[in-house]
């Protein structure tokens, strides 16, 4: 076989298979959009509102793709660690609930303006959903 016969035909025909095609569905965070930018800004937000250190974008990349509650106890659990000895306040599992509440108000909220150009502009329209109430539309 040749390069071109291993070339899946959605690659070699795109317009006939959007022509067949009504509409597709895909999880937004880290599969069609980079959404490590929205949690760090999420993230180190929460941090500042609870007098915590602010924390890389690396060592919150290291934490995701488990759901939000594991990387807000991960985070809270690493910048917890980072404070002296003998602080007031310091402690993961005490501040959680607080936490959560002022992570789900930081949280960027998809939309189709940072979807990729292609689906944007695609003839058959396209939308955005989540699993969060906002008040945000698409």
């Amino acid at each position: 076989m040749n390069e071109t016969e291993l070339t899946p035909i959605a690659v070699r025909h795109p317009d006939a298979l959007a022509q067949r095609i009504d509409a597709v569905m895909s999880d937004l965070d880290g599969t069609l959009v980079d959404t490590l930018g929205d949690f760090c800004s999420a993230i180190n937000r929460t941090l500042a509102d609870l007098h915590l250190p602010a924390v890389a974008a690396g060592e919150i990349a290291l934490r995701v793709g488990k759901g939000s509650e594991h990387l807000l106890h991960s985070v809270l659990d690493w910048a917890c660690a980072q404070v002296p000895d003998g602080r007031a306040g310091a402690d993961p599992d005490a501040l959680y609930a607080d936490a959560w509440t002022r992570y789900q108000r930081a949280i960027t909220r998809p939309s189709t303006a940072s979807m990729p150009r292609s689906i944007r502009t695609s003839p058959r329209g396209c939308s955005a959903c989540g699993n969060r109430a906002c008040a945000w539309s698409a």
